[in-house]
């Protein structure tokens, strides 16, 4: 069975699920994009700064909408999450 990799992020609140991964830098990826995208450059992260495409933090966006979204009580739908593009993104992770 392969391993899957967990990544979450907490925006200082709530800890948001970023998705399962099979392999670690996907899951570390998926991290660094999220804290750029919520904190800035102040962040700690895995990789240095701009290694990075702009589909990563555009996905990360994503993410984080569906998470506040969620916490409202109107998740995105899958269709949704399909016309903003981040089917794209994971299957670019691969």
């Amino acid at each position: 069975m392969a391993k899957k990799y967990v990544a979450f992020i907490y925006d200082g609140e709530k800890s948001i699920n970023l998705g399962t991964w099979e392999d670690e830098r996907n899951a570390a990826i998926a991290y660094d994009a999220a804290a750029l995208v919520l904190f800035g450059s102040s962040a700690h992260y895995n990789f240095p700064l701009g290694t990075l495409q702009p589909i990563h933090h555009e996905a990360a966006s994503l993410l984080i909408l569906r998470h506040y979204n969620k916490q409202k009580g109107s998740p995105l739908t899958n269709q949704e999450i399909i016309a903003k593009g981040l089917t794209l993104y994971v299957s670019n992770c691969k």
